[in-house]
């Protein structure tokens, strides 16, 4: 989380806010703690109750009941034609390599290398 949130806006502020990072961290992990829970019933807030009711609900939420698995596997999938097969088997052309590099926002990263999109477009790779 400390390397994505550093990708702020780093190309206008630079290296030297690095308290103003930890800080939006910080004010994140606050604004998302949870303190408390009210459940409607006496009790409910300890944390094994608790624990208990949110078990039950996400148990109940995805169990499957009643289930059409003949709707299920009886899909029918639209098939693309052997032309559009060898299309999607050709390798990527340098334009557009070079077209979906230029889109990305300069602070972006398209891989997970760390290199941002600034980086690919000023390298002169593309």
């Amino acid at each position: 989380m400390w390397r994505q949130k550093s990708r702020i806006n780093w190309l206008q502020q630079g290296d030297l806010n690095t308290n103003f990072f930890h800080r939006a961290v910080k004010i994140r992990a606050k604004r998302n703690a949870i303190h408390g829970a009210n459940l409607g019933e006496k009790g409910a807030a300890l944390p094994k109750a608790l624990k208990q009711k949110v078990f039950y609900h996400f148990r109940k939420q995805f169990s499957c009941k009643n289930r059409n698995w003949d709707a299920i596997f009886n899909l029918e999938f639209s098939k693309i034609s052997s032309k559009e097969a060898e299309e999607l088997e050709n390798p990527f052309t340098l334009e557009e390599i070079k077209e979906a590099i230029w889109s990305c926002e300069n602070s972006k990263a398209p891989g997970s290398d760390g290199f941002n999109a600034f980086f690919f477009k000023n390298v002169g790779i593309y």
